[in-house]
């Protein structure tokens, strides 16, 4: 298929895509500022605990959603990018990009509970609850790590012939990881 072919198809994707979300309405529950330093990346919310976990590039910063106010840091999470809650298990992932490492904490403590070695420069962290695995998709070595929960170990390594961006569970044992979107319009 040539590229201009496949941007076609992928522009035709995208309009329906919004067509469909168009008709899906949205409001805005509540606007929380999030100042401090450091950018940040992707937001997970633990809604069972109303906290949303905010990365900060070299540590995670816990705000608690009902007051706006920040309640928990954790630190030494060097490139952070992403973090899975494992409310079942107590626990959350946290994706350490500029360490190649998974950091694993209580949800309760915030106490670092281990670091895992993971591919090149993970991004996106995703945990499936069905299978109770973790998947730290790894933008720089265009692989996804799957991680046990039950030892906090990596059991596996899938080669993905391209650089993972996003990533979400599908609720029945998979979890989909999705490549930026330049680079899945112009490899």
């Amino acid at each position: 298929m040539s590229k201009r072919i496949a941007l076609r198809v992928c522009v035709a994707s995208l309009i329906a895509a919004a067509n469909v979300a168009g008709a899906a309405s949205y409001q805005v529950a509540q606007k929380l500022p999030l100042g401090g330093d450091g950018g940040w990346d992707y937001l997970s919310v633990d809604s069972a605990a109303h906290l949303l976990y905010l990365s900060r590039a070299t540590h995670v910063a816990i705000v608690d959603t009902l007051t706006g106010k920040i309640v928990g840091d954790i630190g030494d999470t060097p490139g952070v990018h992403g973090i899975a809650i494992a409310g079942d298990l107590g626990r959350g992932y946290i994706s350490a990009g500029k360490a190649d490492r998974v950091k694993v904490f209580d949800l309760q403590t915030r106490k670092t509970l281990a670091s895992i070695a993971v591919g090149a420069k993970p991004d996106a962290i995703v945990y499936e609850q069905t299978t109770r695995q973790v998947f730290a998709f790894n933008g720089h070595s265009d692989n996804v790590s799957v991680i046990d929960t039950a030892t906090d170990k990596v059991v596996d390594t899938i080669a993905l012939g391209g650089g993972p961006e996003f990533a979400e569970a599908d609720g029945s044992g998979r979890a989909v990881g999705h490549q930026h979107f330049a680079k899945a319009l112009f490899p």
